[in-house]
């Protein structure tokens, strides 16, 4: 691998570990002894396990999963709290 791609993949290993977005180039990082092929396999394991979710196309990044795992835990000034005046 480069310095430059390894850069790269640094980065997206950081932004991933932060925000629990989990890009397809990340998979060969977390599972190296596996060949394409088995990594998608995996892949799909955890999609269909909700061990990670995809994000739909249209919301602008391909290949894009979301890891609730990781995902950052929220503040309390941004919880959503009932409003029985506005909620039907």
């Amino acid at each position: 691998m480069s310095y430059l791609a390894r850069i790269s993949s640094e980065k997206e290993w950081t932004r991933f570990q932060a925000t629990g977005r989990l890009t397809k180039s990340l998979l060969a990082d977390i599972w190296p002894r596996l060949d394409d092929v088995a990594r998608q396999a995996m892949l799909e394991y955890a999609v269909q396990y909700s061990l990670c979710c995809p994000v739909p196309e249209e919301c602008g990044e391909s290949g894009l999963f979301l890891v609730p795992a990781l995902l950052p835990t929220s503040s309390a000034e941004h919880q959503w709290a009932p409003d029985p005046a506005q909620d039907h």
